[in-house]
């Protein structure tokens, strides 16, 4: 009958249309996230990236930019896989903008002139560091602390990852927090 007909149709359909996952965005770093070629974020912060990257040679700072307009949450960290050879590999970051102190410490970089930095270690060597296993990629990851909260200062800011044992290694930058479909 022409109902089961349509009704096949509709169902043909429903299976056809692409499934828009309600996850983070993944990228892998081609070529070296540099001051001259830094990753550009060109959706909000807030939207969930992951961005599979490898600081190496051991001295390796990657830079990821993007745009503030009005208030924004930005949340940032670093997953390194739980695998051997990575076990001591602990990336720092900082996140680097306009309004922010200037920094207290000796970082691998020179951040902009008049812009400040907030610098997130990750666990000291030797301590414990908590795992987790992430299932759509099928791997267990070290987490690590994040830079969490609201900036309200409009400009281009950044977030550097590096090694301060120079170590080097992979590690997933995780930008934003807001999984969906973009």
């Amino acid at each position: 009958s022409m109902k089961k007909y349509f009704v096949a149709l509709f169902v043909l359909f429903i299976i056809s249309v692409p499934y828009t996952s309600k996850a983070h965005e993944t990228f892998s770093e081609e070529s070296d996230y540099s001051v001259e070629s830094p990753f550009l974020i060109s959706d909000s912060i807030e939207n969930a990236k992951a961005v599979y990257a490898r600081l190496e040679p051991s001295t390796d700072v990657d830079i990821y930019s993007f745009t503030v307009t009005k208030p924004v949450h930005v949340h940032a960290r670093a997953f390194v896989p739980l695998v051997a050879g990575l076990e001591q590999f602990l990336p720092n970051l900082a996140v680097v903008g306009p309004g922010l102190p200037g920094a207290k410490e000796k970082l691998p970089f020179t951040p902009p002139v008049g812009y400040g930095v907030v610098v997130v270690k990750n666990t000291p060597p030797g301590k414990k560091r908590p795992t987790f296993y992430e299932p759509f990629s099928g791997t267990e990851y070290y987490d690590a602390p994040a830079f969490d909260q609201q900036v309200t200062t409009a400009g281009t800011w950044y977030v550097y990852y590096w090694d301060p044992y120079g170590m080097g290694g992979d590690y997933v930058a995780i930008l934003g927090f807001r999984e969906g479909s973009f």
